[in-house]
């Protein structure tokens, strides 16, 4: 491991500000997790949902949710926030999962079964396990992190499972929820009000001539509702859906922690299949395949209105995420450049559909047939005459919600690839109306995060005071969820599913941005696909050392500039950086950018992915990183210590 000389270390008298900021968050969070711990957990650590009279005829929804409300702390402990926060986060997950496997479904099974989900969608099995992710990470040597990843992982390809969830003939998903207990079809026949109830929000996920004429008045009438349930459960209860792409995360997370390249093999080829039939649809993912692996087998031949998909409940919010983990981790195994191109050619083919209003283009969201579109929600869309954010929801040609993209999906590509066409893609999708490329804004993002698009405009040098920024509103953040324990007067009989979520104070997202060189990871499921990562090199631990801070402050192809400052007045602080979170990137240059000098000199031919930094105390070091990127072979370990 090459070692950069401190000679290229810089005295300050005062501190940066942003590095200030940094630190004072970290330092905040573990006593804010302390206090919610103390008050909203059982003394065992279990949560405080579900109470027993709403448990004893059987659940199966909300241990997605019980799983999130910890996910942030082994997160921020990654980034190099104090021990304790992993130890909370280690004792939520096996307090969870030894509380849930308590819980009946109503089926002859609880909610967990040999650890994992018993059968579920992974819309939210995607959100609840990044928890898991993160812990591996954590701590990737531990002996029951590997065991349990690569156990998991074989449930989805039917080891360890009463009946099979994967049809390895036609390479598919035999439901849409899958877990430890097989193709939970079960699932779909105890959800009989649920259309009626998310109808004002989300539509429906059919048509029919019955309903479409007044579908409030069909719904006021059970039997009709018992009906429409029945013929969903046929759609959408059966064979495989995109979003399940989700999985490809758990299998890749077993294969990083294990070197057991089956994992590997089966999530690259699952990823391949759905590129292919998005391929044969004109480059747009179907949302279904049936169970004899045809797409449109039980939707009437449409290659829409699968579970979770074009139609309902949320559209590309959800097939989005799905296409862009898919193509993240296709490119962290493979280094292929053809994988961006998942998630590029939905953009650009949404693009062409939309409808400019404002200088702000409005893609549409959804697809389906003709019928009742005019359900309340709460996002701002165009009307029919395209004159108010408000009204009846456009239907043209099969697409409708037409609203402006989340930047996410354009930064995400962008940060994956560097391109100027990417980069030009994500200029031209910005919402000039909320102009939130420009200001920090109250997001309600499920991970408190939100900024993508203020921090593509951070890389590309339009918002130069970002770091400062988004520390603040972090810091804010903490603050207010604090404040509101303080003055919580809630009756813990009343708590829903995610109200410790709600109280989580631990807001990673400036911290994740500014240290890592990334955008936050995609929410329902992915993994951490980063620029940079660091290691104590002293304390033998991930993160960065304690009093250190971090800022890139420059992406430009494969080039970074950084700034480490150690803020301790008396003492060194020794770091191992890391070329990508899995070493999946190589270092090829690095100069101190003060003096100019070129720190690896006749070091070495051949580079490897970490390098230690030693940086004096009350000084800081800018650096200049090059790197050769998806070169090498990806991996979850910790760096040499010696």
């Amino acid at each position: 491991m090459i070692t950069i000389s401190s000679k290229a270390a810089k005295p300050f008298i005062e501190a940066p500000r942003w590095a200030r900021l940094m630190r004072e968050l970290f330092d905040r969070m573990p006593d804010a997790v302390e206090t919610v711990c103390r008050r909203y957990l059982a003394e065992d650590g279990s949560v405080l949902w579900p109470q027993p009279q709403k448990a004893e005829n059987g659940i199966v929804d909300g241990l997605d949710d019980a799983y999130e409300s910890f996910h942030s702390w082994p997160l921020a402990y990654l980034l190099g926030a104090h021990e304790s926060l992993l130890e909370r986060a280690e004792a939520g997950f096996d307090a969870v999962t030894r509380q849930f496997a308590k819980i009946p479904t109503g089926h002859g099974h609880p909610m967990v079964v040999e650890e994992y989900e018993q059968g579920y969608d992974w819309f939210h099995q995607g959100e609840g396990y990044l928890l898991f992710y993160y812990l591996c990470a954590a701590k990737p040597g531990r002996a029951l992190n590997r065991e349990r990843a690569a156990r998991f992982s074989g449930f989805l390809q039917n080891r360890g499972v009463p009946e099979a969830n994967f049809n390895f003939d036609t390479f598919h998903f035999r439901a849409p929820h899958v877990g430890s207990m097989g193709p939970a079809f079960r699932n779909f026949g105890c959800h009989n009000s649920v259309y009626s109830y998310l109808l004002k929000y989300y539509g429906l996920p059919f048509q029919t001539p019955e309903v479409s004429r007044d579908p409030r008045a069909f719904f006021a009438h059970h039997e009709r509702e018992l009906r429409y349930a029945a013929e969903a459960a046929r759609r959408i209860g059966r064979g495989d859906v995109a979003t399940n792409l989700a999985a490809s995360s758990m299998a890749l997370n077993a294969y990083l922690l294990t070197g057991d390249t089956t994992h590997r093999d089966w999530a690259l080829a699952y990823i391949d299949g759905w590129m292919a039939k998005a391929d044969a649809n004109g480059g747009l993912i179907p949302d279904n395949v049936g169970l004899s692996g045809i797409v449109g087998e039980h939707t009437g031949g449409d290659w829409f209105g699968g579970n979770y998909g074009w139609v309902w409940p949320h559209g590309w919010h959800s097939l989005g995420q799905a296409v862009t983990l898919a193509m993240q981790n296709a490119l962290l195994i493979t280094g292929d450049s053809k994988y961006p191109g998942f998630l590029r050619r939905h953009l650009e083919h949404l693009a062409g559909l939309a409808i400019e209003w404002q200088e702000t283009l409005h893609l549409p969201h959804k697809h389906g047939r003709k019928g009742w579109y005019d359900y309340d929600t709460s996002i701002p869309m165009l009307s029919e005459v395209l004159r108010e954010p408000s009204g009846p929801i456009v239907w043209k040609n099969g697409w409708f919600e037409f609203r402006p993209i989340a930047a996410q999906y354009p930064v995400w590509l962008w940060e994956m690839t560097q391109s100027d066409g990417d980069r030009k893609l994500l200029e031209r999708l910005l919402n000039r109306r909320s102009m939130d490329w420009k200001s920090i804004q109250e997001i309600p993002a499920k991970d408190l995060g939100g900024h993508y698009a203020a921090w593509g405009a951070y890389l590309r040098g339009e918002f130069p005071n970002y770091p400062e920024r988004i520390l603040e509103h972090n810091l804010a953040q903490m603050e207010e969820r604090i404040a509101f324990v303080a003055d919580d007067a809630q009756d813990p009989a009343t708590y829903g599913d995610s109200y410790l979520h709600a109280r989580n104070p631990v807001s990673n997202e400036g911290i994740f941005q500014l240290t890592l060189g990334a955008s936050m990871p995609v929410y329902n499921g992915g993994l951490l696909h980063t620029r940079l990562r660091y290691f104590d090199a002293e304390r033998h631990r991930s993160g960065l050392p304690r009093d250190v801070s971090a800022l890139v402050e420059r992406i430009d192809g494969d080039t970074i500039d950084l700034c480490l400052v150690n803020l301790h007045r008396g003492e060194r602080r020794k770091i191992i950086i890391r070329a990508g979170f899995f070493a999946e990137h190589r270092f090829t240059f690095v100069q101190a950018i003060e003096s100019g000098e070129d720190c690896l000199a006749g070091a070495t031919a051949v580079l490897e992915s970490d390098l230690v930094c030693e940086v004096p105390a009350a000084s800081e070091i800018r650096l200049r990183l090059k790197m050769q990127r998806f070169c090498g072979a990806a991996q979850m370990n910790e760096p040499n210590w010696d």
